[in-house]
């Protein structure tokens, strides 16, 4: 299997998901427009509420602001589950296939290469189950509060789009800056990984061969080095 034939399928794995996902945006949308009701609630409090004080409009308003808040939770909890479900389908699609291409990758490199494997699998279940997107799910009603903004006046929605704009320089920035650091310490720890898997493999052949010292010694500075760069990356990650 070649590199483009891998990718288109695990492009055919993902697309397969697109139901769950037009379901999960569709509740991300629906949801976001929820968060207008407190908006709406304070307008007509110190509009309708004010002027006539009722308490029986007022009481009714307080309903209907705390049934929108129970909807968006719900409707956000539905969509975390659908998308927590199409992660576990795109993990189990690509378990046998792993299973092979770890196997192969193994017996041409000479020692168990299941670790970054495995551990890319499970970003990949993460990215889709998580919060990166469910941002990117809550992107089209964030583009309606945005224009929402400007309605009310130009210069609301004038700031509005400079903070997006700084917001995501400083995103960019951030992940250029630390995303280096941490693929060094990952593939540091991935190669002391496989080493330590496969010094446990041939144990025997490397003792009687009188090499355990030096392999020892190999994987110790490999932990090493692996360590202090992923010390490193969290720490120059909090100073950001």
């Amino acid at each position: 299997m070649d590199a483009n034939q891998g990718l288109d399928e695990l492009a055919s794995i993902i697309r397969s998901q697109k139901p769950r996902f037009r379901i999960a945006f569709f509740l991300s949308f629906v949801g976001g427009l929820m968060l207008l009701a407190p908006m709406a609630y304070m307008f007509e409090v110190y509009g309708r509420v004010v002027e006539s004080r009722s308490l029986f409009t007022l009481g009714m308003l307080f309903v209907l602001l705390v049934w929108s808040l129970a909807v968006m939770e719900t409707l956000d909890w539905f969509r975390s589950r659908i998308l927590r479900l199409a992660g576990q389908a795109i993990d189990h699609a690509l378990q046998e296939k792993l299973f092979h291409v770890v196997a192969r990758l193994s017996l041409l490199r000479g020692y168990p290469f299941h670790h970054q494997a495995v551990g890319d699998v499970r970003n990949l279940r993460e990215i889709v189950s998580g919060p990166v997107m469910g941002a990117i799910a809550e992107l089209p009603v964030a583009l309606v509060f945005l224009c929402l903004m400007c309605v009310i006046h130009p210069a609301m929605g004038a700031l509005a789009l400079m903070a997006v704009v700084i917001q995501f320089a400083l995103g960019y920035a951030y992940q250029q800056l630390v995303s280096r650091a941490s693929l060094q310490a990952q593939k540091l720890t991935y190669r002391s990984q496989g080493l330590a898997d496969a010094m446990l493999a041939n144990l025997s052949v490397i003792a009687g061969m009188g090499m355990f010292a030096s392999v020892h010694d190999r994987w110790i500075k490999l932990y090493k080095q692996s360590t202090l760069a992923s010390l490193d990356a969290n720490l120059f990650g909090s100073g950001l």
